[in-house]
């Protein structure tokens, strides 16, 4: 990544110097996406400003429209929903200005994204369904089936955070389906791993075991070539040691918490993430009467 900032760098300082406003535009992006890579979302937030500035002076609105959704999805990131909203609003202004379906959707998507990070999910609902209508309307080539396996998966997703364990298998198994027809590697994943996840609030530990395994398997292949599955690698062991919290089998349940935290730490350094998982893992320590780690735990 560093020789690629470079590289980006330099381009941009020269085009700057020659008052070359598109391809300005191009190496910002360019650095945005790099600093992206590397879950350095400020930076890159930073960068994705500066692409937008350009973009607006010279009247691209694709690029306007790229920036808006890049900006409010590094906004969603940061956990800062109300701006993320906002420049979710804004794409989509520009979306039904330019009456361009493929925007629309990655607007409604992409708000229905920052509902669900916010657990709102009846407006996260509102608008998954809105993005999977308009693919639906348009489902003959690859590109579409793989954003209606998107949708689909996001919807089971909820389900499952509502509890509604049936329909949240339905729609996984729908996106499954579709993954597994273009073969794409990390919607297979992702499935499984919600699979896995309705499985665990039903109970069922083997098949959620047997889920969730899959997933850890092709996420770690993924990650092999791109670091970014790092991230999706170690929520599933949170989720296992979530389904070995379950069942009481808290010592087992620790050793996946902190797998997770090992590859957080190592690979992806996203904080955020660890909140929810500490105090899993204190939880754990209450079940086997050891307080004094467990209030160690409570306290990171």
């Amino acid at each position: 990544f560093n020789k690629a900032l470079e590289y980006f760098n330099n381009a941009l300082n020269v085009n700057r110097q020659i008052g070359q406003k598109d391809r300005t535009q191009v190496e910002y992006k360019n650095i945005a996406d790099c600093y992206w890579s590397q879950t350095n979302y400020p930076k890159a937030l930073e960068y994705n400003i500066l692409e937008l500035k350009i973009a607006e002076e010279i009247k691209d609105r694709k690029g306007i429209f790229g920036c808006y959704v890049q900006i409010g999805y590094n906004y969603r990131l940061l956990s800062n929903y109300p701006k993320a909203l906002e420049y979710q609003l804004k794409a989509l202004k520009v979306a039904e200005e330019t009456g361009n379906k493929k925007w629309k959707y990655e607007s409604y998507y992409q708000m229905a994204d920052i509902y669900n990070s916010m657990s709102n999910y009846p407006k996260a609902l509102e608008y998954y369904f809105l993005a999977l209508k308009i693919c639906e309307d348009n489902s003959n080539d690859n590109s579409s089936k793989e954003l209606i396996a998107a949708c689909e998966g996001k919807l089971g997703d909820i389900y499952s955070q509502q509890k509604d364990y049936l329909k949240a298998l339905d729609y996984c198994n729908k996106a499954l389906k579709i993954f597994e027809l273009i073969d794409k590697k990390d919607g297979i994943g992702v499935s499984y791993a919600v699979i896995g996840k309705a499985y665990i609030g039903q109970s069922d530990y083997p098949k959620a075991m047997e889920n969730i395994g899959r997933a850890i398997k092709i996420f770690e292949e993924l990650a092999k070539n791109n670091s970014l599955y790092y991230r999706p690698l170690s929520a599933q062991y949170w989720l296992l040691g979530e389904l070995y919290n379950k069942k009481k089998e808290y010592q087992t349940a620790i050793k996946y918490y902190d797998l997770g935290v090992k590859i957080n730490k190592e690979h992806y350094h996203v904080a955020s993430d660890l909140i929810g998982v500490y105090e899993a893992t204190a939880n754990s320590y209450e079940g086997l009467k050891d307080y004094k780690n467990a209030f160690e735990y409570y306290k990171k």
